[in-house]
């Protein structure tokens, strides 16, 4: 589901309908009302992002971005009116707000997938532009490694195996393009190689979402599962936004993304 239609709103919503549509679902779900149960807790914090974005004139800019230029979203078989006959939001059904929340990534990496392949935007580019492009991409895989994947369960069993800090998951992937030596005792030759196993991981995450604690504590920090996976979300969506809609003279102009917490830094 999109934003904006887990806030049942049309795509060219005024920030008051925004609003109304946003205090509407929050009466709903807020936890008080609902015993606290964790289901009203998810959907609390999955509309509470929805009206974060959309009531952020910049924020929105780039969501709307993205879904112009997402394959994904575009070839969805389903419409929107269908959407609003099968709403997650089903009291007592917290598996379902779960596998709605994991299911998002789908999306997500579908995109990256049309974006890097053969066939794919990617190619468009050479050179230090490239580096660039992929750098993005990492930066949204490599962000979801550590914060979803792992402490999910669905740990980088070469870097466990070689007793490796989760940290250098990503620098094992800034020069994937450099034909080197060294690479034989990295674990991927290539982005698409990190890529297909960070998509390989996900569904097993996907596959399991009905048992996921989301609201699991990540050790050391301040942060819960289901803030990591919001988060990853957003960041993802702000950096295609801009690689699906990108030709060389826009790099430039390309924002860095602004973590919520410093946790993620």
């Amino acid at each position: 589901m999109t934003y904006y239609e887990i806030l049942n709103l049309p795509e060219n919503a005024d920030v008051d309908e925004i609003k109304h549509a946003f205090r509407k679902s929050a009466l709903k779900w807020h936890p008080d009302r609902n015993g606290n149960s964790e289901e009203s807790q998810a959907m609390f914090i999955i509309i509470s992002n929805a009206y974060n974005i959309l009531t952020d004139s910049e924020k929105r800019n780039e969501y709307d971005t993205y879904l112009r230029n997402s394959t994904s979203f575009k070839n969805r078989k389903f419409s929107a009116v269908n959407v609003k006959k099968t709403v997650i939001m089903i009291p007592g059904d917290g598996s379902r707000t779960n596998e709605e929340i994991i299911n998002y990534f789908n999306f997500l990496l579908w995109d990256i997938e049309d974006f890097s392949g053969k066939k794919g935007h990617l190619n468009d580019f050479s050179g230090e532009i490239r580096n660039l492009v992929l750098q993005r991409l990492i930066q949204i895989l490599a962000f979801i490694e550590k914060w979803v994947l792992e402490p999910s369960g669905f740990p980088d069993y070469f870097l466990e195996a070689r007793r490796l800090k989760r940290d250098d998951s990503a620098d094992y992937v800034q020069n994937l393009n450099t034909a080197s030596t060294d690479n034989k005792h990295k674990p991927f030759f290539s982005f698409n190689g990190y890529f297909y196993d960070i998509r390989k991981r996900m569904d097993k995450l996907i596959e399991n979402s009905a048992r996921m604690n989301l609201f699991m504590q990540i050790p050391g920090c301040t942060v819960r599962l289901i803030d990591c996976m919001i988060e990853a979300q957003n960041l993802a969506v702000h950096n295609l936004s801009y690689l699906l809609n990108l030709n060389e003279n826009d790099m430039s102009s390309f924002p860095d993304y602004i973590y919520s917490n410093k946790c993620f830094m």
